[in-house]
């Protein structure tokens, strides 16, 4: 209710509506986070941001008030909704990506990937069996700009940690080189030895 003291003249009155504040709550969400203001003015546009960790995406977004779902625009992280006539609630689901795993075909041997698919900071392994006369050259664990991924192991058997990309895995064989040795021969006396052979490798029959 309001007053005034009428002047000697006409007067026009007007009168200007705001709308009524109402808080905006955005809760703790486990490996990502929601950014939006405090408080809503009554049928204004509120926008908000949900970001996720690396390695995660936003599954969903839900915004309510006194219990009833608030329709919400957006996505790619960026949202917005008419702010109501009551308190928001906003909340948001986050889970973890998952990436590829893609093998390259091998010659003189095979390899087996623990998973064809795998979440960021999961332990992979890698399986090589060479044929018979080879060992492994080298593994190659890379993504999709050919930025190496390290790994470890030794015998056959390695792991690698799921980054937070989809990779490639490629194994080389090669043969195993047959170590040689130098046959030298002390003649003896009133003979002479011979041999088919100056060097052989193990194994080798002279």
């Amino acid at each position: 209710k309001y007053t005034f003291k009428m002047p000697n003249s006409n007067v026009t009155v007007k009168v200007t509506f705001k709308g009524e504040e109402y808080t905006i709550s955005a809760g703790n969400i486990e490996n990502g986070k929601i950014s939006v203001a405090s408080k809503g003015t009554y049928g204004t546009k509120i926008s908000f941001q949900v970001k996720a960790d690396e390695g995660f995406k936003v599954a969903s977004v839900k915004v309510t008030a006194d219990g009833k779902t608030v329709k919400v625009s957006g996505s790619n992280g960026k949202y917005s909704f008419t702010m109501p006539a009551a308190k928001v609630k906003i909340a948001a689901t986050i889970e973890a990506v998952i990436y590829t795993i893609t093998p390259q075909e091998a010659e003189n041997g095979t390899f087996v990937i623990g998973a064809d698919s795998g979440k960021m900071a999961d332990v992979i392994t890698v399986d090589t069996t060479p044929e018979e006369g080879y060992q492994v050259n080298s593994l190659t664990i890379f993504d999709a700009k050919g930025n190496l991924i390290p790994f470890s192991g030794e015998n056959n058997a390695y792991t690698f940690v799921m980054p937070a990309c989809n990779v490639t895995v490629a194994v080389s064989f090669e043969e195993i080189p047959i170590v040689t040795y130098t046959l030298n021969i002390a003649q003896p006396e009133n003979a002479t030895i011979t041999l088919d052979k100056t060097d052989a490798g193990a194994g080798s029959i002279v």
